[in-house]
């Protein structure tokens, strides 16, 4: 990846930009498995809604297809949400309800409803960029998290990290403190980019 292709995927990141889905990507991160099958989620959710939307885009009505966009996110984050606790029961656990509140999230459901007006490839590319920035951004707030405030990472005790740990990090206030820093991360690489 180009550095200007770096700077602009680290400063578009929808997530650091509008806020949108915040909620899930704070609450997943305390464990990186649950952040990893949340970030798999919600890329699934993501190009499975825009794919399905710019095929129904071409024969739906424009005042229909918002309401289309959330009934079919909808159905994709059930899937998800069930697909998860079948083979995935301890992340399920950990996730509780953010797998489906990552359905009607906006992000999700502007991506849905947009991609019926653009082309398949347009509407693919769009959600699979989306996708692996909130991806990126779970991943890294998680790794962050685990790493820092518990001395583990993906539950397996690191013992160089004994003496080094930050607990308030694996706590909600953690997922605060450390979403802000990557977003002043995100507004270093917005300035750089302008």
């Amino acid at each position: 990846m180009e550095n200007n292709n770096l700077k602009a995927f680290l400063s578009n990141n929808p997530v650091m930009i509008l806020f949108l889905a915040a909620c899930p990507a704070l609450a997943a991160t305390t464990n990186v498995v649950a952040g990893l099958v949340m970030a798999a989620a919600v890329f699934c959710i993501l190009v499975l809604s825009s794919l399905v939307m710019a095929l129904l885009g071409k024969v739906s009505s424009s005042y229909v297809r918002l309401p289309l966009a959330v009934v079919v996110t909808a159905g994709f984050a059930s899937m998800a949400n069930m697909l998860i606790a079948a083979f995935v029961p301890n992340a399920s656990s950990m996730l509780g309800v953010y797998v489906a509140v990552c359905a009607m999230n906006a992000m999700i459901v502007l991506k849905g409803a947009v991609a019926s007006d653009g082309g398949v490839g347009e509407s693919l590319k769009s959600a699979v960029v989306s996708g692996l920035e909130f991806a990126l951004l779970v991943v890294v707030m998680a790794i962050v998290r685990e790493v820092l405030g518990l001395g583990t990472f993906a539950g397996m005790k690191l013992s160089f990290m004994s003496t080094l740990v930050v607990p308030v990090l694996a706590k909600t206030s953690g997922s605060f403190i450390v979403f802000s820093i990557l977003l002043a991360v995100s507004n270093c690489f917005k300035k750089e980019a302008k």
